[in-house]
């Protein structure tokens, strides 16, 4: 699995609120050094345990499909039994978003977690319409960089992510301004 499949895997997971189960060789330093950056990141893992009603859920995909080729997995070591069935249609983008609880002073303004994640072998850029989180401003927030991206107004634009990879970020409304 490559590195930014982890980084797209982990970050789902934390939106899903799925367990955060490690299975892999701890015991590996090449594979710790490579993972530790992803499975260490308090924002991450903050998105994780924060439960605000609902795991998160697919709220855009792209109407664009590729076909993934199922293989041997190396990692997981699981073969295909159905050889039938080795390759499937998938859009080329997903948008997964979790609510992450109220705005302090304004708790009826739900925050959100959002990961979007390239499924396909080449960049993408996806324009998320904040509308889909009842948002119209938002401020936005790089989790795993962990920089403040600045505002975005009625939508946000993640340009050029890379093949297999994601951006994870966190919304809270905030005022348009001028």
């Amino acid at each position: 699995v490559s590195t930014q499949s982890t980084w797209a895997h982990f970050g789902l997971w934390c939106v899903v609120s799925s367990p955060l189960v490690l299975g892999m060789n701890m015991a590996n330093d090449k594979l710790m050094d490579k993972v530790w950056p992803i499975i260490s990141n308090r924002e991450a893992i903050a998105v994780n345990q924060v439960w605000a009603g609902d795991a998160g859920r697919l709220v855009a995909n792209a109407t664009e499909t590729v076909t993934l080729t199922l293989e041997y997995d190396e990692w997981a070591e699981v073969r295909m039994q159905d050889t039938s069935r080795t390759h499937i249609e998938a859009p080329a983008w997903q948008v997964w978003a979790k609510p992450i609880g109220g705005v302090p002073g304004n708790e009826l303004a739900m925050r959100y977690a959002v990961v979007i994640v390239n499924i396909d072998d080449t960049p993408h850029t996806v324009e998320l319409d904040l509308g889909t989180m009842g948002m119209s401003c938002a401020s936005v927030r790089d989790v795993w960089d962990h920089k403040d991206l600045g505002v975005a107004k009625h939508t946000y634009t993640a340009r050029d992510i890379p093949a297999h990879d994601s951006v994870f970020l966190t919304l809270t409304p905030s005022g348009c301004g001028n």
